[in-house]
Order: structure tokens, then C-alpha cells, then sequence
């Protein structure tokens, strides 16, 4: 492609306007969800092998289980590619195994699983589903640099 040809555009600078992030072409407006109830619909355990280390996303030498909370889907969106996809407000708990092989969730103080379900007022996982939990936006980096926004639960 020459020079010329980059300059060639059917738009005019005069016809510019400010966009807000994330509401691009098939973006999504997730502030729309920041502080608002909605109802968990599934509770599942996934498997993953990568884990945060000293604040950074590693790979494990092993699988862990992981209890995955999701509320019900929110919006459905179009990717790229014209894929459709979910947005739901997801998060994972790291599940842990004791000596007998058991998988559990940890009952320390500062232990996520056990900080939710307290905040949710339920004593085991199967009890959050059809209840309603608040949604909060947060905005990551991934691994390119690139910022992006999560549905993450308030607990």
C-alpha cells in the first residue's frame, strides 16, 4: 500500500466526534450495570492453571478448582468477528483440598469465598443461586497492556 493510498478516507477531521470509551462500534456501556442488584444464576467448578504470583498472572504446575459465580446474562453483544456473546457479571473463588482429598473453601477470615458468603448471609455455594447480588465496574490491564472493564460482585 502507498502513501497515497493511506491518506485516501472517506472521512473529514470537521466530522470527528468524541466517543466515550467502551460505546464504540459493538462496545458496551458497562457503567450501566455499577451498583445495581442482579441475580445469580449459575454456580459451577472450572479447573485453571494459572494463578496470581506476587501480583502477577503465572502458570501453575498443577490445575486448581475454582467455584465460578455468574449472574443471569445482562446483555448479549457481537464480537469482531460478528460472534455473539454473553455479558454476565462473573466471579471465581479458589477452591482448596485438604488431606483426604476433599475440596473445599477456605474458612480463614480473609478468604474470598468465605467474605462472600457471608456478605450474601448463606452458608454454602449451592444457596446463591436466584440470589441478588450488586455489580461493580473494574477496569484491568491485560497481558498486552490493554485496559478493559469487568463485572465484578460487591462483597
Amino acid at each position: 500500500m502507498s502513501q497515497t493510498d493511506l491518506n485516501k478516507t472517506d472521512v473529514k477531521i470537521s466530522d470527528l466526534k468524541p466517543i466515550e470509551a467502551g460505546k464504540g462500534s459493538g462496545g458496551i456501556d458497562f457503567e450501566k450495570y455499577h451498583m445495581k442488584p442482579y441475580e445469580i444464576e449459575k454456580v459451577s467448578i472450572t479447573e485453571t492453571m494459572t494463578g496470581y504470583k506476587d501480583n502477577k498472572l503465572v502458570e501453575l504446575d498443577e490445575p486448581r478448582k475454582q467455584l465460578l459465580v455468574e449472574t443471569v446474562v445482562l446483555e448479549t453483544g457481537k464480537d469482531k468477528d460478528g460472534k455473539e456473546f454473553e455479558v454476565r457479571a462473573k466471579e471465581w473463588f479458589n477452591l482448596i483440598e485438604n488431606e483426604d482429598g476433599s475440596v473445599g473453601w477456605s474458612m480463614h477470615e480473609k478468604a474470598s469465598l468465605k467474605k462472600f458468603l457471608d456478605a450474601m448471609r448463606i452458608n454454602t455455594p449451592e444457596g446463591l443461586i436466584g440470589k441478588l447480588v450488586t455489580i461493580k465496574v473494574v477496569e484491568k490491564e491485560d497481558s498486552e497492556g490493554q485496559k478493559k472493564h469487568r463485572l465484578r460482585f460487591v462483597y
